[in-house]
Parts: structure tokens; C-alpha cells; sequence
């Protein structure tokens, strides 16, 4: 069975805390925009997320699991309101940072885990020793967490994501901890997982090998928008957002003798003042008045490529 998940406009800001120092001085708390419209769609496969930091993937990542509300817009799955619908049963989420019960044993934790997500009693020990197996980590059950390396607690935290086979998996730099070897064996049960149980894979890296080796398809996040979407060879093969064209610029290139990788020259915008325009105009090469004043949106500009810029739809055209 094909599932489908869609964020459907999502919208999210945060107001600042003021200190005693700004409220003596009438200041006004600052908006801050953390995503603005964010509208996406997917089937059974894998995503690339990709986006510099404070681009919006953390809360993206926050609302899709239900830990944060959007201001306006739908989380949906298969129609219906993500949360209204036994969401934590098929949701899987492999966070970045490693909250673990450090006095409990990996056992006993994976079960604690497997019970939140309603799987029956029955069946938790069945399927802690199913998931521990397909991360290398059965030899180490029975140890406390607290003995663990920072690469089996990334382990336990894959595993942890994996109980009940999800069909929907939500990655934060879920290899990033791991040896090739058990990053080969995690990417290769995630693809059975989507070839068996119709599973999505949200995977959020800065990894662009792994992306390019595994995901069917990337977004790319900036300043709260998706800029770039597409098929993964249509975004590799033919960026088009001069952000990420700048992004594969800052990759070596073994064939040609370089000194020197190219950047992006400037920061991402404060989100608490964005640019009238275009979110990317005061950091690029190509802006005209019309990217500084008009904010572009996203449009097709080949089969399965999306792109929010006048520039990139000038170059290959919009369809």
C-alpha cells in the first residue's frame, strides 16, 4: 500500500524572550519566521534534506513529529490529520542528539521504547532482539547505557526508530556517528523497509555522498522555504537556485587541480529580518531588482524539478 505524507503550507514563528535590559528600553520582542509556507508531498522512498544550519530543519523535523504546532498549515497522512490517527505507531524518528536512560540497560530501554509505540507486550522482546540484530548491537543489550561509545548510542537510537517497522522515518544525521560498515548495513535495512512496508525516509544530512548514494529525491531548505526540489539526478545534475549551485561548488573535485573551493560569499538572513525579496538575494551573484523586491515562488521548471528563483527558471525555462 502506497501511504502519502504532505506538509501542506506549514507556517512557523517564534517571539524572543526580552530581558530586563530591552524591557527597560521599550524594545518589542522579535518575530522570528522559521518556516514560511513550506508545502511538500511524499510517497513511499527516500528524501534528502538539505540546508544550511538555522534554515528551518530542526523545527520541520519538530512539527512533523507533533513536539511543535504550526501557526497555519496541515501535517497530513493519507488525507487525514497526522496526529488524530495513531500517529506514533508509524512514525519512526532518529534524533541528532543522543537523549538516552543512561542506568538503563539497551534491553531495557528499546523495550521502553517499543512500548510507546504500542507494540503488544508479546512482542517487545521478539522485537528489541530483531532490531538490535540489525544494528550490531545484540552482544550489548545487556550493558548499561552509560557504557556505551557515542557510535553504539547512535545504534540504539536507529534501532530504537526501526521497532514496529515504521512507514514513515524521520533521519538526523543517522550515520553520521557510524563506521562505513554499519552505515552500509542501517541504509540497507531502511531500503527494505521502503521495497517490503511502503516506507517514507525523511533523511536530514550534510552528507551530500549520501544523499547522492542513496535518496531518490532532495529538497533543499533555505531560510525557512524550499528553494530546490526535485529528482535527486535532476538537483545534481542541473542546480539550478544559486544557493545550491553554490553548495556542489564547495565540493572537491578530484580530476581537476583547484587550490581553492568555492563558497558563498555572506551568512544566511537574520529570521527575525528577512529580505523583502528573495530570502537568498544579498548573498547572490545574480540578484536583480526584481529578486530584492518580489519574493519568487516556486515553479516547474523541468519534469520533477521545482525551483523558487527568476534566475533558475530563466536558465532552463519553466514548464
Amino acid at each position: 500500500m502506497n501511504h502519502t505524507f504532505t506538509l501542506d503550507s506549514v507556517c512557523k514563528t517564534y517571539i524572543s524572550q526580552i530581558s530586563l535590559v530591552t524591557f527597560r528600553k521599550n524594545s518589542q520582542p522579535q518575530v522570528k519566521k522559521a518556516l514560511s509556507g513550506v508545502s511538500i508531498t511524499l510517497t513511499p522512498g527516500l528524501y534528502g534534506l538539505l540546508g544550511p544550519n538555522g534554515a528551518g530543519k530542526s523545527t520541520l523535523i519538530h512539527i512533523i513529529t507533533g513536539t511543535l504546532a504550526p501557526d497555519s498549515g496541515e501535517v497530513l497522512w493519507c488525507g487525514k490529520p497526522a496526529m488524530g490517527i495513531g500517529f506514533r505507531r508509524i512514525l519512526g524518528y532518529m534524533p541528532q542528539q543522543q537523549g538516552l536512560y543512561d542506568s538503563y540497560t539497551g534491553r531495557r530501554f528499546l523495550a521502553y521504547m517499543a512500548a510507546l509505540k504500542e507494540i503488544p507486550r508479546k512482542a517487545v522482546a521478539a522485537e528489541v532482539d530483531r532490531v538490535a540484530a540489525a544494528v550490531n548491537l545484540t552482544a550489548e543489550l545487556d550493558n548499561r547505557l552509560s557504557a556505551y561509545s557515542g557510535g553504539m548510542k547512535q545504534r540504539v537510537v536507529i534501532a530504537m526508530a526501526l521497532a514496529n517497522s515504521p512507514q514513515l522515518l524521520i533521519a538526523d544525521e543517522p550515520t553520521s556517528a557510524l563506521d562505513v560498515t554499519i552505515q552500509a548495513q542501517v541504509m540497507e535495512m531502511i531500503q527494505d523497509l521502503i521495497e517490503k512496508q511502503g516506507t517514507s525516509l525523511i533523511l536530514i544530512t550534510h552528507d551530500l555522498g549520501l544523499v547522492a548514494t542513496s535518496c531518490d529525491d532532495v529538497a533543499v531548505v533555505y531560510a525557512g522555504e524550499i528553494i530546490e526540489y526535485g529528482s535527486k539526478e535532476e538537483i545534481y545534475d542541473h542546480p539550478s537556485h544559486p544557493y545550491t549551485i553554490g553548495l556542489f561548488g564547495a565540493i572537491p573535485n578530484l580530476e581537476s587541480d583547484v587550490r581553492r573551493l568555492a563558497n558563498i560569499e555572506g551568512l544566511p538572513p537574520d529570521p527575525s529580518n528577512l529580505p523583502t525579496g528573495c530570502s537568498f538575494a544579498p548573498r547572490c551573484p545574480y540578484a536583480t531588482e526584481e529578486c530584492r523586491t518580489k519574493p519568487p515562488k516556486s515553479e516547474q521548471i523541468a519534469e520533477k524539478h521545482y525551483c523558487s528563483c527568476y534566475i533558475g527558471r530563466q536558465k532552463r525555462g519553466a514548464v
